[in-house]
């Protein structure tokens, strides 16, 4: 399945990107080069994604257990991200939950 979403990954908008990261980490897929690939995508668009799509991304990060280099790169991004906007961004119980087990 990984491969047929190939190219098309970087045509997904950001919410399907980290939906597919997502089942990506909760499978351990974390030495597929969709994954990686997503995982780059995903470090580009850390600037604008909200609470939801950042706790999720750490939260596979930590299932893809830092194993690639992409996948170290967009937990930094997403760190930084959180002590950026941390006034700004409306984390609820369930945001703040994913994020602390992530990390």
């Amino acid at each position: 399945l990984l491969e047929q979403l190939g190219p098309q990954a970087s045509s997904l908008k950001a919410e399907a990107q980290v939906q597919v990261f997502y089942a990506c980490g909760r499978l351990g897929l974390h030495r597929q080069p969709q994954t990686r690939h997503l995982a780059e995508l995903l470090v580009e668009a850390t600037g604008s994604m909200p609470a939801q799509h950042i706790a999720n991304c750490l939260y596979s990060v930590a299932r893809l257990r830092l194993c690639e280099p992409e996948h170290a790169a967009l937990c930094k991004a997403l760190q930084g991200r959180l002590l950026r906007s941390a006034n700004l961004l409306p984390l609820e119980a369930q945001h703040l939950a994913n994020i602390l087990h992530a990390l």
